[in-house]
């Protein structure tokens, strides 16, 4: 099973609106109806339909179908944070333990913007990016290097985690610090560590929030997909 962690965009926010444009919803009433859900901090999926079109276009949903793998997204609020997602990986490490069902291939974390946590380190913007990174990238690994989980757990040749990053700041870290588990992003043939840099461009985001549409859900799919079929190669090698 792969795991997904990360704020809204990774649980496919928004998608649901894509479809209900496309049934005959206007702008207005599709501002509507994303201010009511808003106001009521939630991620209410509207209707079974509406709410379909959202996971099988969410980039989990992309980058499992490719792979052949079941997936499970841990992410379960919006405008999630950092420590968030932490909670979720350490969460997912207790269902491991209870059940061989559960065991994770890897964990694709999707790094949110750091500036929805409280400080770590105090004055250093640098430090609290670092701390954060760490704080994950160990909690992945505790699920790999767990001798419980690990003795009835089936091979997988993927790491423990690979990651993407939202902003510029916590990509440069990743792929400097994190190259084997850097997930470099493609689109129109260059390479970017960090999906904020070409978010609004080329028709990828909804018309009425900033999330991913279906087409740029695909293009964090395919980068996803290319990392990981990297370490499939790597084993076929061997």
């Amino acid at each position: 099973m792969i795991l997904f962690v990360g704020c809204s965009f990774t649980w496919g926010s928004g998608l649901q609106y894509e479809y209900l444009e496309k049934k005959g919803w206007s702008i207005e009433k599709l501002k509507k109806d994303r201010d009511r859900i808003i106001t009521n901090n939630s991620i209410d999926p509207l209707d079974y339909k509406a709410d379909e079109y959202r996971k099988q276009h969410s980039w989990p949903n992309l980058v499992a179908k490719k792979l052949n793998k079941p997936y499970k997204i841990g992410t379960t609020k919006s405008a999630s944070n950092l420590n968030q997602i932490l909670n979720s990986i350490k969460h997912e490490k207790k269902l491991c333990h209870s059940s061989k069902a559960n065991q994770i291939d890897t964990i694709v974390v999707q790094f949110t913007d750091w500036t929805r946590d409280d400080l770590i380190v105090e004055n250093s913007i640098d430090k609290n990016i670092e701390c954060h990174i760490k704080q994950i990238a160990d909690a992945c690994d505790e699920i790999r290097n767990d001798k419980l989980i690990s003795n009835y757990s089936y091979t997988t040749s993927y790491p423990s985690w690979v990651g993407l990053s939202w902003q510029k700041d916590i990509g440069q870290v990743l792929e400097k610090d994190y190259p084997e588990n850097f997930i470099p992003l493609y689109y129109k043939k260059e390479r970017y560590n960090n999906f904020e840099s070409f978010r609004e461009s080329g028709g990828l985001i909804l018309n009425i929030d900033g999330h991913f549409n279906s087409k740029g859900c695909k293009i964090i799919a395919d980068s996803i997909v290319k990392k990981l079929k990297q370490y499939e190669t790597k084993t076929n090698k061997k």
